[in-house]
Order: structure tokens, then sequence, then C-alpha cells
């Protein structure tokens, strides 16, 4: 019995390693992807010309969790935002000036502001993956 329940919690064990370094894996690709400092997304924008993305989310907001889990693991979005912007998190109960002055009524809120400033639009609340990657493409035609 001490034989059975001791290769049952070495497989579990194994399993847990295994769930463990895909979800390093994932949140290294995830920090990748985003800059946490809005200032410096906002000048490498500038550098690059590239617009600036900003994905406003709010503590406890289980939509921006589920557009973290679905929306931002589609390899086409991901690859989409590589390409066309600089990307950036704003939790807005950390800059909640920056989040009034965009307007942001909802969580989850994407900005995309040009490299004059100037907003272009915003997509609130959660989308799928097919559809946020075509209201991206709508800001980089």
């Amino acid at each position: 019995m001490r034989t059975a329940a001791a290769i049952v919690l070495a497989c579990g064990l194994g399993l847990g390693t295994s769930w463990s370094e895909k979800n390093a894996a994932r949140a290294e690709e995830m920090a990748a992807l985003w800059r946490a400092d809005a200032l410096g997304a906002w000048k490498a924008s500038q550098e690059t010309g590239r617009p600036l993305l900003l994905f406003i989310t709010s503590d406890n907001c289980p939509y921006c969790h589920l557009m973290d889990r679905n929306t931002f693991a589609d390899q086409g979005v991901v690859a989409r935002m590589r390409a066309s912007f600089v990307a950036a998190r704003v939790d807005a109960s950390q800059q909640p000036e920056l989040a009034r002055h965009l307007q942001v009524r909802a969580y989850p809120t994407t900005v995309v502001v040009d490299r004059n400033n100037r907003v272009l639009g915003a997509i609130p609340g959660y989308l799928e993956p097919r559809e946020f990657e075509r209201r991206l493409a709508q800001f980089t035609q």
C-alpha cells in the first residue's frame, strides 16, 4: 500500500512540476509582451513610431483575467501586438489619474494612442481573440 501511495504522490508531483514550468514560461512570455511602466511604453512608442496600446485593468476584474487567459494567450493576437504596437498594462488603482484622463468607465478597457498623443480609440470590455485582433487591425491600416 505504501508503494502505491508513493507512486501516486510521485506522479502528482511530476504533473505539478510540468504545470509550474508551463506557467513560468507563460509568465515570461506575458512579461515580454507588456511593459509595466506606461511612461516607458510611451517613450518607446515615440522612438519606434508604433502606436501605444494601453490595457487598463482593475483589481478583482474577472474579465481582465479572462482576457489574459484567452485573448492574450492567442498567438495571432500576440503576433499583431508585437509587430504593430508598444503595449503596456495599467492598473487603474495604481494610476487613477491616467484612467480618468482616458475616460475609462469599465474594466478592462484597451486604449490606443498615436505618437502625437491622440487617442485613436478605446475598446471597452472583454473580446474573444479573433474579434480583438480584428479591432486592433483597424488602428494599423
